[in-house]
């Protein structure tokens, strides 16, 4: 049973990663779903399994953008940036899903990868927010 307030589903990993604001689910017809919760609302939302997160995370207004095939970054409504790592194992399916606080942005409405180290984050409340990453 997916739960009813997945807002965002994207092709990932010969699956779909479904993002809402208390649940991160991976679904593949070749593979086990996986779902990590972010938060106290998330096991009431599916009777899923669930890791859950270590910390308290809210997905609500969230944006992303991928940055590589197994690297979505998130930037959320507190303007947080989080990076979402998908590991894969040896016959790339899906082992885990691994949460890492990036630092803090601008109040994101849109993001876009401009090439492979520049990312922008767009703002309608402030200017926009050009940056640069590496691995």
């Amino acid at each position: 049973r997916l739960p009813a307030e997945l807002t965002t589903v994207v092709a990932a990993l010969n699956g779909v990663l479904a993002i809402g604001p208390n649940i991160v689910m991976y679904l593949s017809q070749s593979a086990p779903t996986q779902a990590m919760g972010l938060n106290s609302f998330a096991e009431m939302s599916t009777t899923t399994p669930l890791k859950l997160y270590e910390k308290t995370l809210c997905l609500e207004r969230a944006v992303h953008c991928f940055i590589s095939p197994h690297e979505l970054v998130l930037s959320v409504a507190t303007g947080e940036i989080y990076l979402l790592r998908l590991q894969v194992n040896a016959s790339r399916f899906l082992e885990q899903m691994v949460f890492e606080r990036l630092g803090q942005g601008v109040l994101s409405s849109c993001l876009c990868l401009v090439d492979s180290s520049n990312m922008l984050f767009g703002s309608y409340l402030g200017n926009l927010l050009l940056v640069n990453f590496k691995e």
